[in-house]
């Protein structure tokens, strides 16, 4: 294999998925590359939309299907990947010309040593791109074909929520997994506020509004053409606003000691450090220890203080620790990961993320009291399969009630 270009936002993109389908987290990876490339920032977008967009793009598979004159499962899964990059591209990416999205995918493949595969891919990619328009998309009453070729469900996947929902709902949940998450920010209240930081957004050409879950969530609506302000300086964090939400439903006071059970990469650790000024003293686990190194990290960009990250697998007990000897402790437990499929898009090809079989279990003694989903998707799946394998676990009622100023139905 030819040794990696810094310059080439395509091949970047192109090894980042090969390590992704060998089981690599795509925004680990996606981010150690781009911070060893050259790129200018149009080009690192680039990879970023390229690396997302493929990862999550089932449905281009459908699209080749139709150009292909032999089934996909036969092609060498290099010649695969080059063909769904110049596919994305070319039915996604209305600012790449289309000969542009052909010529760099059988580029590249002459670049990976791939010569004669050029023809194949030069002719599949032209084909798609002609006759794109005579697809034949299923249409919504169609419901299992719609949720896979359309809203970009794998099959079991799709047959999954068929199973559990209603077509109505169904249909309506895998369309909210196909559209892209929103770019949120929690602006860090221990170095700025969130009306300051919206100016500095402004000034360097973003366009971006308050949240409507929490006070420091901002939501980015138009990138600028510049990084986001306050980077180096740490005046934000990249966080979902249901991952916000967690450290106020816990209610972290000055003085608390706080465990978080299960804390890599840290936004809910140093959010709770951040809402108490730093008057917590929060004890951050996490089983792998070079995800403990990214609480760390985080924890030294935001100025927090008083945050002890130790690795440690909480399948087994921590005799270390006294018994009752916190205020709160925060456990975002191993799950189907359902709920933020539109944040980490690979794991639409991974079923065993979602079988209830390879879920952990908690060992005898362990009780779950109050739990809290991140979204409605992973709410429809896990409560029903986890309560009914382990009669030991305690479910209560979601307790959004208790929360001043939220007004919710679940």
């Amino acid at each position: 294999m030819a040794t990696l270009l810094p310059d080439n936002p395509r091949r970047i993109a192109f090894d980042i998925l090969l390590r992704v389908a060998d089981g690599a987290y795509s925004d680990m990876v996606l981010d150690a590359a781009l911070k060893r490339s050259t790129l200018d920032q149009r080009d690192k977008r680039l990879v970023t939309e390229l690396v997302y967009g493929v990862c999550g793009c089932v449905e281009n598979r459908f699209c080749l299907e139709q150009f292909c004159d032999r089934p996909l499962h036969r092609i060498q899964a290099d010649i695969l990947w080059l063909l769904r990059l110049g596919a994305y591209q070319l039915l996604e990416l209305e600012r790449v010309p289309a000969h542009a999205a052909v010529d760099s995918s059988v580029n590249l493949a002459r670049e990976l040593e791939h010569d004669k595969a050029t023809g194949f891919i030069n002719g599949v990619l032209r084909s798609l791109n002609r006759g794109q328009d005579q697809i034949p998309w299923p249409e919504p009453a169609q419901i299992r074909p719609y949720l896979q070729h359309v809203c970009s469900l794998p099959v079991w996947l799709a047959k999954e929520i068929m199973r559990r929902l209603p077509n109505d709902e169904a249909r309506a949940m895998a369309e909210i997994f196909a559209v892209a998450a929103p770019v949120s920010l929690r602006v860090n209240s221990l170095k700025t506020d969130p009306e300051n930081y919206l100016a500095a957004l402004e000034a360097a050409g973003y366009e971006a509004h308050r949240g409507h879950v929490v006070p420091e969530a901002i939501i980015i609506d138009k990138r600028g053409d510049g990084p986001l302000p306050g980077d180096e300086e740490g005046l934000y964090q990249v966080q979902d606003e249901a991952s916000m939400l967690m450290a106020h439903l816990l209610d972290v006071q000055r003085g608390h000691r706080v465990l978080d059970a299960c804390a890599a990469p840290g936004g809910k650790t140093t959010h709770m450090a951040a809402l108490t000024s730093n008057g917590a003293d929060i004890l951050a686990f996490d089983k792998y220890a070079q995800r403990v190194e990214l609480i760390e990290q985080g924890s030294k960009r935001l100025g927090c203080q008083n945050i002890s990250a130790r690795q440690w697998d909480l399948e087994e007990r921590p005799d270390f620790l006294e018994v009752e000897s916190f205020d709160r402790i925060l456990l975002d437990a191993p799950c189907s990961g359902l709920g933020v499929l539109r944040r980490n898009p690979e794991g639409v090809g991974i079923k065993a993320a979602a079988t209830s079989s390879n879920w952990p279990n908690f060992r005898n003694g362990f009780s779950i009291i109050s739990p809290v989903w991140s979204s409605r998707a992973e709410n429809c799946f896990i409560p029903s399969a986890r309560s009914a394998s382990r009669k030991r676990t305690m479910w209560s009622a979601p307790f959004w009630s208790r929360i001043p100023g939220l007004n919710w139905k679940i």
